[in-house]
């Protein structure tokens, strides 16, 4: 199976999960993730043999960022609500999981998708931006970091001009951004309203970045006749889009709670009842 198909049933296994998610299906929801996670380890060790430096780089990125939605996913079907969703209800060991490890659960998972951002921006984007401006007259120094990938011309973006491989890649950073602010938003919960709204107006942006690059990436595909490249584009803009939709629901419904809250704590206040508590992940705010 080529890497290409790989990637397209890795495509598929996360939009199963997030529907799993959506639907509050947690056996649908976590073997599908799984699943992703095992074919993007297998497309990393194809391409880790093949010396492809570059595609390792993005594959590796993905890998890291899955993973943290993994972590967020299983917790949130532990403790969202008051028994374990499906069948996690029957499994032992989580019945035993509390606030604590959910705390450990969030902080792992913003910590795992920020690993992946922080290494998409230093290792993909900067060293082989410079890579690819270093070897761009030389194309048997540039295969030996993109494999066989023809050599094109430079994207040129608002200050610089970008290699056309990263170029097509780059979506990965608003997208990684919008999903690691509704992380935090939800680990912070609906008691801290500034945060929420501050996270959710960061994860629009980045979403709204995000479906723009797919959009131009899908039309310098179907330019080039690479009709299912700019597929893969297609799906992932739409893909985007939804979590986007989602994202809103569910930071806007939490934002409405944390106003609740907080008007019942200031008035708990004013009566000398109990002082407010917030979640411990951003007591600062």
């Amino acid at each position: 199976m080529s890497v290409e198909l790989m990637w397209a049933w890795t495509l598929l296994a996360f939009v199963v999960h997030d529907l799993g998610w959506i639907l509050w299906h947690p056996l649908l929801a976590l073997s599908a993730c799984c699943a992703g996670c095992f074919v993007l380890a297998l497309i990393t060790q194809r391409q880790a043999a093949n010396g492809c430096d570059f595609d390792l780089a993005v594959t590796v990125s993905a890998l890291l960022w899955f993973v943290g939605n993994l972590l967020w996913n299983f917790i949130e079907f532990v403790l969202e609500e008051d028994e374990p969703a499906g069948f996690l209800a029957g499994v032992g060991f989580v019945r035993d999981i509390g606030d604590e490890e959910f705390e450990t659960f969030m902080l792992t998972a913003v910590a795992m998708m920020l690993i992946s951002l922080f290494w998409f921006i230093l290792y993909v984007f900067v060293n082989n931006a410079l890579v690819f401006g270093r070897c761009a007259d030389d194309p048997e120094h540039l295969s030996a970091h993109v494999g066989s990938a023809p050599l094109r011309p430079p994207v040129t973006l608002v200050l610089c001009q970008v290699p056309f491989l990263v170029y097509m890649e780059l979506s990965f950073i608003p997208w990684i951004i919008m999903d690691t602010s509704w992380c935090l938003a939800n680990a912070a919960g609906p008691t801290s309203l500034r945060v929420t709204t501050l996270l959710l107006t960061v994860g629009m942006l980045g979403g709204a970045l995000a479906v723009a690059l797919e959009v131009d990436c899908a039309r310098r595909m179907f330019a080039r006749g690479r009709n299912y490249a700019a597929s893969m584009y297609v799906a992932e803009m739409l893909w985007v889009l939804g979590n986007m939709v989602w994202m809103s629901e569910d930071l806007i419904q939490d934002a409405s709670r944390g106003a609740g809250t907080e008007a019942k704590m200031t008035q708990e206040a004013s009566q000398g009842g109990p002082k407010r508590q917030t979640s411990q992940l951003f007591h600062c705010f």
